[in-house]
C-alpha cells in the first residue's frame, strides 16, 4: 500500500534534525522506544579509564565570555526514511559555538535563583540535499539560548531559533524559506543532568515535567505542534574516567580532558539512550552522544576551550590559570539533616584592588536564603545557614540531597555544594545492589542489565559480572575483603582495599549460564567485610546483597501466512505467541510496501495484541517482519511472506440511454404442468 505523504515532513524532519540536535534536548523529551543496546554498543564508554581518575570534582564556575566550540555530526538517515517522503539529506557536520553572555535572577518553582544564559549559534550548509523531487543546499541559521542554574549547571529554560532555506540547484526562483521557528522548552523541576559533586561510580536518577511550545512562521509547517508537556526519568552513572573515548578508540579533537568522566544516561527501562563525557578542566561536556528513537544519532565534541580572565591558555589543549576571585568554604562538606553551618566567603585580592568592605551577597536558594554581607580586612565575611531537609532534583541512594551555597559580587561568582545525608555515621560499609551490573553475551550480542531492566538470562548466555561495595560513612574504611558466592554456588574472596567517603569498589567475574538450566531463580551474592574487620561499621546488615538471576526462555512465534488480493484488507495475526516462562508478548511489524521506486519502503508498527490489518495496492511478493517480545524484552523475530495477487478486473457495460424501443416482438409461452 502506498503510504500517502504531506508536504510538510521533509520541513519536519529537517527541523528534527536541527532542534534534536542542540546542546540539549527539547522536542522529544519523551521516548516510546530509545536506541537499542545494539545501536550503542560501540559507542558506549568503555568500563576502564584511559588515563586519570579526576576524583571528586564540584560544579564548575563560569564567566561571561566564556566560549567552548564543538564539531558537531548529525546523521538524520534513519529519520528521513521512517519519514515515508522523498527527501535525502545524508551526514551533517559543523561547528557550534556556545558563549555564557550573562548573569541573571530567574524564577524557578517559586524560588529565585543565579543563573546563567548560555547562547550556542551555527550556521550550516549541506549541498545535495533532495526535497520535493528537487536536488540543492540547505541553509540553516540556529540560535539555542539556555537559561542554567549557577548553583549546579540545570536547565530551566530552553529557547531554540531556526530559520531554514532550501535553494534547488540552478532554479534560485523555487527557493524555499522552510521555516522561521522558535521552540521553547521549559523544565519542572530544572533538567538536572550533572549531581555535583562528581565522583567515579556513582549513579543519580533525575525525574523532570518538559513543556514545549513552536512559535514562529512557516508555509510548510501549518498548523505547528500543539503546546505539549511530558514526564520521564533518566538515570546517569559515571561508568568511565580518564580521557573521552569509546569502544571504538575514538576520541575528542580538544587535546586536554585526560581526567574526565564517563556518564551513560538510561531510560525509564534500564537502555542506554547515550553518553557524554564531562571535563572539569573544560568547565563543560567535552562529548555528547545521543541516538534519538526518531532515527536521528547526534554527536558533538570538543574542539576548542576558551575561558575568559584565563592565562596560558592553549584553546586546543591547554586552559591555563585562572583565579577563583569568590572561594565559598563551610564546616563540612557533608552534613545531616536540619543542621546549622558556618559558611565562608573569601574574596581574591587578585580579583579586587580593595578587598575590604566589598558588599558580597551569599544564597542558599534551596530554602531561599539570601543575605548581604560585608567583607573583612582579610576580604572573608561568614555567615551560619541552616541546610535543611529539603530534596533536589536527582535522586541517588547513598545522599538525601545534594545543594549549592553561591555568593556574588557584581559579575564574580564562587559555588560549593553541600552534602545532606541522613544516615550520617562513621563508617558504613554497603554491598550495593542497586550498582551491580551484568553484561549479557547472547550470540555475540551484548546488553546491559541493571537493577532497573531486572537481571533476565536464558541458557548459554554468557555473562560478566559486576559486585560493588561503597563507604557511605565519613572515615575511610581499613582493608578488607570481599566473599562473593557464585551462581554456581562456588565462593571466593577478593581484597577489598580501604574505601574513602562514599569511594567505591568493584569486583568483575564470568560465569555462563548452563544450556539445561530450568526456569526459575540462580542467586549469587556478595558480602562486604566478612570477617568484620571494620568493627566500628554502624550497620552490618547492609554488608551483604543478593542478586537473583532470573532464568526464562525466548517467547514462542505462532502465526498465520496467506495469499490476499490486492486492496483487500488481511489480518496478520500472531496472537497465539507466547512465553513459556510467563507472562505477555507483545508485537513489532515491519511491513513493506511498494512506494513506487525501484526498493523497497517499510511501515512500522506496534500491536499489543499482536495483530495488524494492513492491505497492499500493487501485486508481489512483501516480507513482514514479526518480532514478538515477552515482559523479560526476550525476543524472536521472523519473516513472512505475504503473496499479493492481483485482483481481477471488473466489467461494468454502461449505456446512456435507460430504454430502447422493440420493433419486432417475440412471445414465448410456457405450458406448466
Amino acid at each position: 500500500m502506498r503510504r500517502e505523504s504531506s508536504s510538510t515532513a521533509p520541513a519536519v524532519a529537517l527541523f528534527f534534525l536541527i532542534a534534536i540536535s542542540s546542546l540539549s534536548p527539547f522536542i522529544y523529551s519523551h521516548q516510546d522506544e530509545t536506541a537499542s543496546p545494539q545501536q550503542l554498543e560501540n559507542n558506549i564508554p568503555a568500563r576502564a579509564g584511559a588515563s586519570g581518575d579526576p576524583g571528586v570534582s564540584d560544579v564548575p564556575v563560569w564567566r561571561i565570555g566564556d566560549k567552548w566550540i564543538y564539531s558537531g555530526t548529525f546523521d538524520p538517515t534513519a529519520l528521513i526514511v521512517n519519514s515515508g517522503v522523498s527527501a535525502s539529506v545524508g551526514e551533517i557536520n559543523g561547528d557550534t559555538t556556545a558563549e555564557v553572555i550573562s548573569i541573571t535572577e530567574q524564577s524557578v518553582d517559586n524560588k529565585t535563583v543565579l543563573a546563567y544564559t548560555l547562547r550556542s549559534y551555527a550556521n550550516f550548509d549541506k549541498s545535495g540535499v533532495e526535497l520535493d523531487g528537487y536536488t540543492g543546499n540547505a541553509f540553516i541559521e540556529y540560535t539555542q539560548t539556555e537559561i542554567l542554574q549557577v548553583s549546579d549547571l540545570s536547565t530551566i529554560r530552553s529557547d531554540l531559533e531556526m530559520y531554514i532555506q532550501f535553494v534547488p540547484y540552478g532554479i534560485s526562483s523555487l527557493t524555499r524559506i522552510l521555516g522561521d521557528i522558535t521552540i521553547t522548552n521549559t523544565y519542572s523541576p530544572v533538567n538536572e543532568v550533572y549531581d555535583f559533586p562528581l565522583r567515579a561510580d556513582e549513579r543519580w536518577t533525575t525525574t523532570k515535567t518538559t513543556s514545549s511550545t513552536w512559535s514562529g512562521t512557516s508555509d510548510y509547517i501549518t498548523p505547528f505542534p500543539p503546546p505539549q508537556t511530558d514526564t520521564n526519568s533518566t538515570t546517569w552513572e559515571v561508568t568511565a574516567v580518564g580521557k573521552p573515548f569509546n569502544s571504538r578508540g575514538q576520541t575528542i579533537g580538544y587535546g586536554g580532558c585526560n581526567e574526565s568522566y564517563g556518564l551513560t544516561s538510561y531510560d525509564i527501562q534500564g537502555d542506554e539512550s547515550g553518553y557524554r563525557w564531562y571535563c572539569p578542566e573544560a568547565r563543560n561536556y567535552a562529548w555528547m552522544h545521543t541516538e534519538e528513537d526518531v532515527g536521528l544519532t547526534i554527536d558533538f565534541r570538543l574542539k576548542q576551550y576558551i575561558p575568559k580572565d584565563s592565562t596560558g591558555v592553549d584553546i586546543y589543549q591547554n586552559p591555563g590559570t585562572r583565579e577563583r576571585c569568590i572561594n565559598i568554604e563551610s564546616t563540612n562538606s557533608i552534613t545531616a539533616l536540619n543542621t546549622p553551618i558556618e559558611v565562608w566567603a573569601n574574596v581574591s585580592a587578585t580579583c579586587f584592588s580593595n578587598i575590604a568592605g566589598l558588599q558580597l551577597e551569599l544564597r542558599y536558594e534551596t530554602t531561599g536564603f539570601i543575605t548581604s554581607l560585608t567583607t573583612a580586612t582579610n576580604g572573608s565575611a561568614w555567615v551560619v545557614v541552616d541546610v535543611s531537609d529539603e530534596l533536589d532534583s536527582s535522586a541517588y541512594a547513598l545522599d538525601w540531597a545534594s545543594h549549592a551555597f553561591v555568593a556574588k559580587i557584581a559579575n564574580h561568582i564562587g559555588v560549593t555544594t553541600i552534602t545532606l545525608d541522613e544516615y550520617i555515621v562513621g563508617l558504613d560499609l554497603i554491598a550495593d545492589l542497586d550498582s551491580a551490573i551484568v553484561l549479557r553475551n547472547r550470540s555475540g550480542i551484548t546488553s546491559e542489565l541493571n537493577s532497573i531492566t531486572g537481571w533476565n538470562v536464558l541458557p548459554a548466555d554468557q555473562l560478566s559480572i559486576e559486585v560493588s561495595v561503597k563507604n557511605r560513612g565519613i572515615t575511610t574504611s581499613t582493608p578488607a575483603e570481599i566473599l562473593i558466592t557464585h551462581p554456581d554456588g562456588q565462593t571466593n574472596r577478593h581484597i577489598m582495599p580501604s574505601l574513602a567517603t562514599y569511594a567505591v569498589h568493584k569486583v568483575n567475574f564470568t560465569w555462563t549460564v548452563p544450556a539445561d538450566s530450568p526456569i526459575g531463580i540462580i542467586p549469587m551474592s556478595w558480602e562486604a567485610d566478612p570477617d568484620a574487620v571494620n568493627s566500628a561499621d554502624a550497620n552490618s546488615t547492609n554488608d551483604y546483597a543478593q542478586l537473583n538471576l532470573n532464568i526464562g526462555r525466548l517467547p514462542t512465534v505462532l502465526t498465520n501466512n496467506s495469499a490476499v488480493q490486492t486492496n483487500q484488507i488481511t489480518l496478520i495475526d500472531a496472537s497465539q505467541s507466547f512465553d513459556e516462562d510467563g507472562g505477555d508478548v507483545f508485537c513489532k511489524f515491519a511491513v513493506t510496501f511498494d512506494d513506487g521506486s525501484r526498493q523497497w519502503n517499510y511501515q512500522n508498527f506496534i500491536s499489543q495484541s499482536c495483530m495488524l490489518n494492513y492491505s497492499w495496492t500493487d501485486d508481489g511478493q512483501y516480507p513482514v517482519e514479526i518480532t514478538v517480545i515477552d515482559d523479560e524484552r526476550d525476543e524472536v523475530t521472523v519473516t513472512l511472506i505475504i503473496e499479493v495477487e492481483n485482483r481481477a478486473p471488473k466489467i461494468e457495460i454502461r449505456s446512456s440511454r435507460t430504454e430502447a424501443k422493440v420493433e419486432h416482438p417475440n412471445h414465448i409461452v410456457c405450458i406448466c404442468k
